[in-house]
């Protein structure tokens, strides 16, 4: 029983927190889940780096070019999304979406943000709500981040438990650009390919 004058929990919201805390400590999916093996995913290959969209590229399960299934989607200006069910070319799914100051877990319906997500802000942590069509319905302060840590190679932020050879996030050239602003590893300009040719787990501080 509450304590006399106590606020009332709220139960849904606790709920949402619980639930958000275990997608932030998990790998955002397991390239190897037999999750992905069905007729849902016949005729999709796994993919590296293809265009898909104005400026941006997909690494992961594709079929005929389009996202479909498990991938990482990427601009060239540093924007990330994720998520464990792309459908048809949209996160239809648990995922994230990342930027270089912010950091969102959750769950996207058709491309939609739906119900609750975390977001992850200068050293804060919040939880959003989202309606059935995609509004913000509101955001309050949840606590302090005490899980994220900067990669030492891309310098995105990341959970440590969450890192895992099944679902590579890092980005990085594994070359530093020469005096002609070019990688060696790939031969591309560091002007028109600043994120990198290779992907793997990201790295922590030692």
């Amino acid at each position: 029983m509450a304590a006399p004058g106590a606020k009332p929990v709220d139960e849904e919201l606790a709920a949402a927190k619980k639930a958000l805390d275990l997608q932030m400590n998990a790998p955002v999916y397991n390239t190897c889940s037999p999750v992905y093996i069905g007729r849902e995913w016949q005729g999709c290959e796994v993919v590296h780096s293809i265009a898909f969209g104005k400026d941006q590229k997909f690494s992961g399960l594709a079929r005929h070019g389009v996202p479909h299934g498990w991938g990482i989607l990427e601009h060239h200006l540093g924007l990330t999304q994720t998520c464990s069910h792309w459908c048809e070319g949209v996160a239809n799914g648990p995922g994230t979406l990342q930027t270089d100051e912010t950091l969102h877990y959750g769950t996207w319906a058709l491309g939609v943000r739906i119900g609750y997500f975390a977001l992850v802000k200068e050293g804060a942590m919040y939880i959003e709500q989202y309606g059935e069509d995609g509004k913000l319905l509101r955001r309050i302060k949840w606590r302090r981040d005490k899980i994220h840590t900067p990669c030492t190679r891309c310098g995105k932020m990341f959970v440590p438990a969450a890192n895992s050879e099944h679902a590579p996030l890092c980005r990085y050239h594994p070359d530093p650009a020469d005096f002609k602003g070019t990688y060696p590893c790939c031969g591309a300009m560091q002007v028109y390919t600043p994120l990198g040719c290779s992907l793997t787990v990201h790295c922590a501080k030692e």
